[in-house]
């Protein structure tokens, strides 16, 4: 097993551990604009260990590091939250950082993925600097990563292990709560689940023109390759089965949609994917699909909750992640 110091650039999404705790890979250099690639043909799509990038091997460690980067907020620069475990080999994916990168294009500059499940993570501003795990800031290097000794990474282990605390655990049930059971189900079976403050009137309106707004964004995403259902949430002492509006596959994001943009259709869509997405493994990406973009003002409260928005923009839709929903 080797370790590494992997050199990360700062964005929100990495504000806290649970960035780390749920991400499913990290992006090296090179990527598909590179000028290495005016010598030699660029890699074959997951082509695994690509020219010129990282050699890391199963089982490695990679010990993250904070880079100095816009936004970035000075006083968690260098800054390591995190420990992963590399479960895969890197490969050359740059259509997979482009679909699901924070940024539109990344993959331009990031074009090798490598698999990896957290082993430790702390929020930054809690978490240790580079110079405490030995690794002074004038050796790091502009790849991206680079060796630690043995002893570097055990360092960054022993401080990220002390800086958590110690989770508490409920006391075991006589009798073991069955799990939630999820099923994935067509987008054209239109069940909902019912309004509280609606007429029934309102009800039936509003489910018609969710059921087509959701079918409109559903076709928009098939034609460009991605995979959608949705989820049938049976759970224990719910009264009765609860219902997503839709769940991209492919880009493993939650969807929950909205006939109106009021602050209450706004509000009851924030509540209804945190009610789903901690009962899917892993935690999706959220976002509400409304038929037209909303205030400002609930825009923010949604990104506050880490919630994208989407809506209709002509024949078509947008959202505020960069397209990073449509």
């Amino acid at each position: 097993m080797g370790w590494w110091l992997k050199l990360v650039h700062w964005a929100d999404s990495r504000e806290d551990a649970s960035y780390w705790k749920e991400a499913p890979w990290v992006t090296d250099a090179p990527g598909n604009s590179s000028s290495l690639w005016t010598k030699r043909p660029r890699p074959s799509l997951n082509e695994v260990l690509p020219p010129h990038g990282p050699r890391y091997a199963t089982g490695d460690r990679l010990v993250v590091c904070i880079a100095n980067a816009r936004g970035c907020p000075p006083e968690l620069v260098r800054k390591c939250p995190a420990i992963l475990e590399v479960t895969e080999e890197p490969r050359w994916d740059p259509p997979l950082v482009d679909r699901e990168g924070a940024r539109p294009r990344e993959g331009d500059r990031w074009g090798v993925v490598t698999a990896i499940r957290c082993l430790n993570a702390v929020d930054p501003e809690i978490a240790p600097m580079v110079e405490e795990i030995g690794v002074m800031r004038s050796s790091l290097n502009q790849k991206g990563y680079r060796h630690l000794t043995v002893e570097q990474g055990e360092r960054a282990q022993s401080l990220l292990e002390g800086l958590q605390a110690p989770v508490k655990r409920p006391r075991s049930p006589t009798k073991p709560l069955p799990r939630p059971v999820i099923d994935p189900i067509p987008i054209e079976q239109g069940k909902v689940e019912a309004y509280d403050t609606k007429t029934k009137n309102e009800v039936v309106r509003a489910r018609r023109e969710e059921n087509k707004l959701v079918a409109d964004f559903a076709a928009h995403l098939t034609r460009q390759g991605d995979s959608v259902c949705r989820h049938k949430i049976t759970v224990p002492e719910a009264g009765g089965p609860l219902y997503s509006d839709l769940y991209n596959e492919t880009r493993r994001q939650l969807i929950e949609a909205k006939a109106g943009n009021s602050r209450g259709d706004v509000r009851m869509a924030i509540g209804q994917l945190a009610d789903y997405a901690r009962l899917i493994d892993p935690t999706p990406r959220r976002a509400t699909l409304l038929e037209a973009r909303p205030s400002q003002d609930l825009i923010d409260l949604l990104h506050g909750q880490r919630i994208a928005v989407i809506w209709r923009d002509g024949d078509g839709f947008t959202d505020n992640a960069d397209q990073l929903f449509t």
